[in-house]
């Protein structure tokens, strides 16, 4: 249940923390969820957050998260992938978000869809995908890191990537 206080019978999941506003870790927000990624904290900050949360717009994530400086993006299932440096609205059209600017939260939204970070330590560029059945035919993988490469000459193998959950088999009609 959304919102209750934590207690020693509830403790944090192994994948990541709770935030720190003393609710309980079924709160659902999840702060930090992969392991190895856990040493780039000082340049890297995510975040999971589910419909529990109730987030509705980029102002209540500002609202939960504590920042105003986010960009984001109009999710279309495609291959378009943009940089990005400073906030941007849900009016551009593409599913893969990349920045090398410190302090700009980078957004995606998913229901049944692979959200996908990449993350290259070296170069401190971090970037989100948004792919779906779709975006795997449009080669949405390919078009970012083609995209991480044109704009930053990083190759994948200097690359680490977390995969986030996403809709099972047992959970939908194939």
């Amino acid at each position: 249940a959304s919102g209750e206080k934590c207690d020693n019978a509830n403790p944090p999941p192994p994948w990541g923390e709770g935030v720190e506003d003393s609710l309980c870790y079924r709160s659902i927000v999840l702060h930090h969820p992969f392991q190895f990624f856990q040493k780039y904290r000082d340049a890297l900050d995510i975040f999971f957050l589910t419909k529990e949360d109730n987030i509705q717009t980029d102002a209540d994530i500002a609202a939960r998260i504590g920042t105003t400086n986010i960009a984001s993006l109009w999710q279309v299932h495609g291959n378009r992938v943009i940089a990005v440096r400073k906030p941007t609205e849900r009016k551009e059209k593409a599913d893969g978000l990349i920045t090398d600017e410190r302090n700009l939260l980078l957004t995606m939204r998913a229901a049944d869809c692979q959200l996908i970070l990449v993350y290259a330590p070296e170069y401190r560029v971090v970037g989100l995908l948004h792919v779906g059945w779709r975006g795997l035919l449009e080669k949405t993988i390919h078009a970012f890191f083609k995209k991480l490469h044109g704009e930053w000459s990083i190759q994948p193998q200097e690359t680490l990537v977390g995969i986030g959950p996403s809709l099972r088999q047992c959970c939908a009609e194939y």
